[in-house]
């Protein structure tokens, strides 16, 4: 029930795509930086996954300490976490800032246009930063019914052994990038790029960075009536040094989500519709009657919105 992709250049077209529940579409990974090369790439005319379907590429980016987005770590027991769709989470430092030794990865890769992996986080001695999470391009002419998942985490590996431990930085989210005629699906559907947490069982001065997000990006010429699809880009957790008291410390950012117009918003923002998303949108002006919302994390990101009520 599951079918891996290998090699960049590697797609599946067809003229339906059904992923039924049990199926799988992944990817091999993960790679280094001269070997970038795998990725779920689908072109189709109708495409839908049904509830329990999978678009998997979980941890198939970046492996550690590779990808353009990897953190910056000089001489000190700290671990960066990675950045992708925002910057990654630094590690270590006072009270008063930062160290200098530890610098969270930048964002990178297009908010439009996403055709980047999520890169690794970075290791310390035995402890193996986060995997990046992998990619998914899909060209979909008529309608894609998402009642599944489709998913581009970053993933977190075990830590190192002995004492007194070393601390992992978190992996960034990977992308997802798709172009449809018509856009749908129902709650039980989720697109995720979230990052990875950095390593909480560093140990006496070591502190571990977050993951950031990645990107999501949803080119469409319709949206189905009953769209109520959800998104999810969420920093991965950081850690800090047990050995400071008042240790300072700074979140990864989350990732971030484009779609070409305000049709993928209702006045009913609910159910984690939208999961830790900054989100920007063709359009700079959005207006409801009434607006409803629950149990949502939602950042409107670009200059020079407007939103009324």
């Amino acid at each position: 029930k599951t079918l891996a992709f290998t090699n960049w250049n590697t797609t599946l077209q067809a003229t339906n795509v059904l992923i039924q529940s049990g199926g799988r579409l992944t990817a091999s990974g993960p790679f280094t930086n001269p070997q970038m090369s795998n990725r779920v790439h689908v072109v189709c005319t109708n495409l839908t996954i049904d509830a329990g379907g999978w678009i998997d590429t979980d941890g198939k980016g970046y492996k550690p300490e590779n990808g353009p987005g990897k953190g910056t770590e000089t001489g000190e027991d700290w671990s960066p976490g990675a950045g992708h769709g925002g910057k990654g989470g630094p590690a270590g430092g006072t009270a008063s800032g930062p160290s200098s030794h530890s610098v969270g990865g930048p964002a990178n890769d297009s908010l439009t246009d996403p055709v980047l992996p999520g890169s690794g986080g970075t290791s310390w001695s035995t402890a193996s930063g986060g995997r990046g999470g992998g990619v998914v391009r899909l060209e979909v002419a008529g309608t894609l019914t998402v009642n599944g998942t489709i998913s581009a985490n970053a993933v977190s590996l075990q830590p190192g052994i002995g004492w007194p431990g070393y601390a992992s930085g978190g992996g960034a989210g990977g992308s997802v990038f798709v172009t449809c005629g018509t856009f749908g699906g129902g709650t039980g559907g989720l697109v995720r790029v979230q990052g990875s947490g950095g390593d909480p069982t560093g140990g006496y001065d070591q502190g571990a960075g977050g993951g950031a997000g990645g990107r999501i990006a949803v080119r469409y010429a319709n949206v189905a009536t009953e769209h109520a699809v959800r998104f999810s880009a969420g920093a991965g957790g950081g850690w800090r040094s047990n050995n400071w008291d008042n240790a300072w410390y700074q979140a990864p950012e989350m990732g971030t989500m484009y779609g070409p117009d305000a049709r993928l918003l209702s006045p009913l923002l609910v159910d984690e519709q939208f999961q830790d998303v900054r989100l920007s949108l063709g359009v700079s002006h959005w207006e409801v009657d009434n607006l409803t919302v629950s149990n949502c994390g939602v950042v409107f990101a670009q200059e020079g919105f407007t939103f009324v009520v």
